[in-house]
């Protein structure tokens, strides 16, 4: 959703990223919608494993914007296409900084609802070549905001990363985003898809009636310690109430699950076992809650280059394309 720019904030001296949609009428409220939480959410978020958001505008010919920290590095997704799998130790590390941008998110009362390896960059620094951020807080919501339908019926997030919850069009809470952290964690671990369907039907219906294969099962031969296996199995638990509660409850097991002879806690069995009744997958449509855009005010020009069309900001830009010659007008965040 939307196109990328890298350009140079002229007044702050900085390089940043601006991300804008178009004001062509084809473009549909649920976009604007969502691009404009995006913005407001992130801005709300201030932690260093999550992307800044410094303003949000209307540019002078009516394109939507905002403008964030340009990030190089590439997504968790492309880093997975690379390597196929990490260690243990590299699983925990990237784990653990999303435990804990999530975390502070849930505390802020923002839950993501489509955290996935595409929505984390891998940003490499002198100190830590696997510093990770996460991005792209469109689809997320308030806590007590209700269902995750859009006003269309679909269902918003990506399938492979869903919990159950959330299929169903229930209430979702920090436990969701657990379930999605889990579903990363089999990945970066074991190399494959927690389910390797290819269909979003099928996808769909093991998210919800599928008991996971055990990842050393998968994966047997990449070392895949016990304890760390029953933990991203707990958070793969059908009902939210057999997951972790918080993702502080999560970072903590991981840092505890590479600790020498440790053992899965004997609970966490019981807590993790699938759906024991029948559950009907009756997606009700109801309207989404989408906020309204602000009337905006003046703010400084920039100078960029296109980056591409993509939702979060690349390691680098393709080409070079200039932005027009323009003020960019910015929105007060509330």
């Amino acid at each position: 959703m939307g196109v990328v720019y890298g350009a140079l904030d002229t007044t702050m001296r900085r390089s940043v990223a601006i991300k804008l949609i178009s004001p062509d009428p084809s473009v549909d409220d649920e976009v604007v919608s969502r691009f404009l939480r995006e913005a407001k959410n992130t801005a709300k978020i201030h932690h260093p494993n999550i992307v800044h958001v410094f303003d949000l505008g209307k540019s002078e010919t009516g394109e939507l914007f905002f403008v964030m920290e340009l990030l190089e590095g590439e997504s968790l997704s492309q880093r997975l296409r690379k390597v196929s799998h990490f260690s243990p130790e590299v699983a925990v590390h990237i784990g653990r900084q999303i435990c804990s941008a999530l975390a502070y998110a849930h505390e802020s009362g923002i839950i993501h609802r489509d955290l996935k390896p595409a929505n984390v960059m891998v940003v490499p620094t002198a100190e830590d070549p696997h510093f990770a951020k996460v991005l792209d807080f469109g689809v997320a919501k308030a806590q007590d905001q209700g269902t995750q339908l859009t006003r269309t019926g679909m269902l918003v997030g990506t399938v492979e990363y869903m919990a159950p919850e959330q299929i169903m069009g229930r209430p979702v809470d920090a436990r969701t985003d657990i379930y999605a952290l889990g579903v990363i964690l089999y990945r970066m671990l074991t190399g494959t898809p927690l389910f390797r369907d290819s269909g979003s039907a099928q996808v769909i219906n093991q998210h919800i009636n599928e008991t996971p294969e055990p990842l050393r099962r998968r994966a047997p031969e990449y070392g895949i310690p016990a304890a760390l296996d029953a933990l991203v199995l707990r958070c793969l638990a059908k009902r939210p109430e057999g997951r972790f509660e918080t993702m502080h409850d999560v970072e903590d097991a991981l840092v505890a699950a590479l600790e020498p002879g440790a053992e899965p806690s004997p609970s966490w069995g019981a807590r993790a076992a699938g759906f024991d009744d029948n559950i009907q997958t009756e997606l009700a449509r109801r309207p989404g809650d989408f906020d309204d855009a602000d009337e905006p005010h003046e703010a400084t020009r920039v100078e960029g280059r296109k980056l591409g069309g993509a939702t979060a900001p690349p390691a680098a830009p393709a080409r070079p394309v200039p932005l027009a010659a323009q003020t960019l007008k910015s929105m007060a965040m509330h």
